[in-house]
């Protein structure tokens, strides 16, 4: 007992298995080519996030170091006023 496969249409194969008929989806190559190239720009374009969301976190962090620095300078210009 083999298989035997009947095309329905480009998207659509029948195939024959054991006396049971399953339908099975393909693709033609057009499509693969396009969802070839669809993934290609999602990945470029989750790079490009990752890339953009690191420098975003970095330029955070060095606002924060400004910052502590500034309210320390802040802290020890108001003690020292406070001092004399």
């Amino acid at each position: 007992m083999g298989a035997h496969a009947g095309v329905v249409s480009e998207q659509t194969t029948i195939l024959i298995v054991l006396g049971k008929t399953v339908e099975v989806a393909t693709m033609d190559f057009t499509e693969k080519l396009r969802l070839h190239g669809q993934a290609d720009e999602n990945r470029y374009f989750a790079e490009l996030d990752r890339k953009l969301i690191d420098a975003m976190h970095e330029k955070q962090k060095h606002e924060d170091e400004v910052l502590k620095r500034i309210q320390a300078e802040n802290f020890d210009l108001n003690n020292t006023a406070d001092a004399k």
